[in-house]
């Protein structure tokens, strides 16, 4: 089907879209998270229906120091981070790696779409775990818990549990 027979069929939508592009993201580093020395690297993301599980290193080796725990998230997706250069006009390297996006992320596009019933549920959150080379982009109604599966050298800020 073509482009026109499709905008005939179905209506033009591109026009919402086009603006949602140009939306700059508001993001908020969350205070939970302990600043990092470096950048993380996404090293395994686990979804078992109830939990979902963002594993993360911080030293170049594939050690796990730690872990973003979502319970019963609505929805997750998984990005190389060169697909969302939107969000790095103010990014911190070891400070932003796990943010709260407000406004013009993942949850506003598909808020674009009839068929995203979520979108009517109140207190739908985004959250964004930034890696090195791969993000993952949660929504969750609740915040997630940090795990800290090996000591970092790192000053603590907010609150966490160590594995």
């Amino acid at each position: 089907m073509s482009m026109e027979n499709h905008r005939a069929q179905h209506g033009d939508s591109s026009a919402g879209c086009v603006a949602l592009t140009n939306m700059r993201p508001k993001v908020e580093r969350l205070t939970m998270a302990r600043e990092l020395r470096v950048h993380p690297s996404v090293v395994a993301v686990n979804y078992d229906l109830s939990e979902l599980r963002i594993t993360l290193a911080v030293n170049n080796d594939s050690r796990v120091d730690l872990q973003v725990v979502f319970r019963l998230p609505v929805g997750f997706r998984v990005m190389n981070e060169g697909d969302l250069l939107e969000f790095w006009e103010n990014y911190k390297p070891g400070s932003d790696w796990l943010c709260r996006v407000h406004e013009g992320g993942w949850n506003d596009l598909e808020s674009t779409r009839d068929g995203y019933l979520s979108r009517h549920q109140p207190g739908l959150q985004e959250y964004l775990v930034v890696g090195r080379n791969e993000c993952v982009s949660i929504l969750s109604y609740e915040q997630p818990t940090i795990v800290y599966a090996a000591p970092l050298d790192v000053p603590q800020t907010g609150t966490a549990r160590q594995a």
